[in-house]
């Protein structure tokens, strides 16, 4: 039976203390490789772990178009791994989306740019929703690869901003845009 070692995601004393650990986890006969290509310690926490993490970032956050949607968190499994960057037709087909909803893919720090920034007059529940989609958006680019905006269609648009784990599923958010 073969462990495997997660490497701690904090920065400082930890950092002192890998080469022991790394010693220690070599003579007891642990796998101490990285858990990913990006070397991100993050990046071993796939699926319903990431999800729960999103759900804990947006909370009783709301997306506000001509209707109010609840923005909830997803975990969508790939079989076989989706790619970066991401194709629309995976995220797709991965949230059970019709197909004949065509995709619009947007850059994630512009799709949240209308709703992280201020503007005179901005009450202190407002600026707390800010800092809520900051936050989520900040969660996406820290926990997944290539992460995007896709929405699907027209008039009751479902959106899903998601990112691909390192177990190559899709994880982050979905909420609907009505557009009229």
């Amino acid at each position: 039976m073969s462990r495997t070692l997660q490497r701690p995601p904090s920065r400082g004393v930890a950092v002192l203390l890998l080469p022991l650990l790394a010693a220690c986890a070599d003579a007891a006969g642990l796998d101490t490789s990285a858990p990913s290509d990006t070397g991100d310690a993050s990046a071993s926490r796939c699926g319903a772990v990431l999800r729960d993490e999103v759900a804990a970032v947006t909370g009783e956050l709301w997306y506000t178009s001509e209707t109010d949607a609840r923005v909830e968190p997803v975990w969508l499994p790939v079989p076989g791994g989706a790619a970066v960057p991401l194709d629309p037709a995976v995220v797709r087909d991965a949230a059970g989306i019709d197909a004949s909803k065509a995709p619009d893919v947007r850059e994630l720090d512009g799709w949240f740019a209308h709703l992280v920034e201020g503007w005179e007059g901005m009450d202190a529940a407002q600026a707390a929703d800010a800092d809520r989609w900051a936050a989520l958006r900040d969660w996406l680019r820290a926990n997944t690869r290539g992460p995007a905006v896709f929405r699907f269609g027209e008039i009751e648009i479902p959106v899903l901003g998601v990112g691909v784990d390192a177990c190559g599923d899709l994880v982050g958010f979905r909420t609907l845009a009505v557009e009229t």
